[in-house]
């Protein structure tokens, strides 16, 4: 489901960033995100947000809100 694959994603941004700090996993995570939700509805509106993020917070509340809106 969208809700299991976006759960994988968060932690996939977690890890990079407990791996490569916040600033450098967040802006991988960016791309990485925009992998996970490639080809779903609502993925070019999030994709936009995504890659304006520039910490793990805005991140899961971009997770947050696209999977209330999926």
């Amino acid at each position: 489901t969208m809700e299991e694959r976006m759960n994988v994603a968060v932690e996939h941004i977690k890890l990079m960033i407990g791996y490569k700090g916040e600033y450098t996993g967040v802006m991988e995570a960016r791309k990485h995100l925009a992998w996970y939700i490639q080809g779903q509805k609502g993925a070019a509106a999030a994709r936009e947000k995504v890659n304006r993020a520039s910490n793990i917070n805005e991140l899961q509340n971009i997770v947050d809100e696209y999977l209330q809106n999926f």
